[in-house]
């Protein structure tokens, strides 16, 4: 009995050890439901596990921030249909400091979209920060439950100094690396960062002066500032192309008038080239006229020759015949 329950056994173990789930072999469907019950922040750091933790770690923290951007617009929708349409009775409203801790947090979002986004459409990386996350939920969800918040820049100190220390770090040490990685690829950053700003500007037109920091501002500025000089390069680039085009255009006039001039002349040379063949014709007409005359003539006059020296020659015999008749008279008279 023992020795047929030892190979049993043996293999019942077999199968469990088989059937044992390691943290490599876990599903992704299931890593989701771990990491689901964890910070942002702990998913970012989990990332340096494995290359599946990094993989599935990387949908998550992208996943997390379109959705964190998401609840932001909702919960921005949801304030400003409670507000006044009148812009002056807004400022007194009870919801007025939610309203701007909101549109700081926007500005927030705005800019790191700005900073991360191109790289993650591209693959080269994920949203890196995920404590900013955390403290964006942190922030608005303390927003929506408190009847009156604090003010914005005492709410928003700790998400304004993670995230510009994570955006100044993306942008020192990981970027190079990332550019490295897309060779062929023509970044245009700074049109797409002009947008971004214009828009992040005019959804912020509201916001209190105390909601941004003097960092934000000069990073801004320095944002616009490298638009403005793009855009300056651009006119001039395009007032140069329409300088060329038209110069471009009074060459071609100027060559489609020399080609109408050298048709005009064609034609005059054409025309003066068909007077002179019919003068040709007429002088050949002449010479031929001509020739038939000289022909007639001189055919008519030694005709006329040879019938003189016809008459002549016959003249001539008769004299000789004479003659001769005349010598044989004398000499037969002599004869005599």
């Amino acid at each position: 009995m023992d020795d047929e329950a030892g190979p049993s056994s043996s293999t019942d173990q077999s199968n469990m050890e088989e059937e044992t789930l390691t943290l490599l072999t876990i599903p992704t469907e299931v890593l989701h439901v771990i990491f689901s019950n964890l910070t942002f922040a702990e998913v970012a750091e989990s990332r340096l596990v494995c290359k599946h933790f990094d993989k599935v770690g990387q949908l998550y923290l992208n996943q997390g921030f379109r959705k964190l951007c998401s609840f932001h617009s909702s919960c921005s929708k949801q304030l400003k249909a409670q507000l006044p349409r009148r812009e002056s009775e807004r400022r007194t409203h009870p919801l007025a400091r939610h309203c701007d801790i909101l549109s700081a947090v926007e500005t927030r979002l705005s800019l790191l979209a700005m900073t991360y986004m191109k790289y993650i459409e591209m693959q080269l990386c994920c949203f890196i920060p995920g404590k900013v996350i955390d403290e964006s939920y942190f922030v608005m969800h303390y927003v929506m439950k408190t009847p009156k918040p604090p003010r914005p820049h005492e709410i928003l100190q700790e998400l304004r100094d993670i995230s510009s220390m994570a955006m100044e770090h993306f942008d020192e040490k990981v970027v190079p690396i990332l550019k490295k990685r897309m060779p062929g690829v023509v970044s245009v950053p700074t049109v797409v960062t002009t947008a971004a700003v214009v828009s992040s500007k005019s959804s912020d037109s509201s916001m209190t002066t105390s909601s941004l920091p003097r960092s934000d501002y000069i990073r801004m500025e320095q944002q616009l500032k490298r638009a403005t000089l793009q855009t300056v390069i651009l006119k001039k680039q395009v007032q140069g192309l329409k300088t060329q085009r038209s110069e471009d255009k009074k060459i071609i006039d100027e060559q489609g008038q020399k080609l109408v001039h050298q048709g005009q002349t064609i034609a005059e040379l054409s025309s003066q080239v068909a007077a002179q063949e019919l003068k040709m014709n007429d002088l050949d007409r002449r010479l031929l006229e001509f020739s038939r005359q000289l022909e007639d003539r001189y055919d008519s006059g030694s005709q006329r020759t040879v019938n003189r020296r016809r008459k002549a020659a016959a003249s001539a015999t008769e004299d000789n015949d004479n003659g001769a008749g005349s010598s044989h008279k004398t000499k037969r008279a002599r004869r005599k």
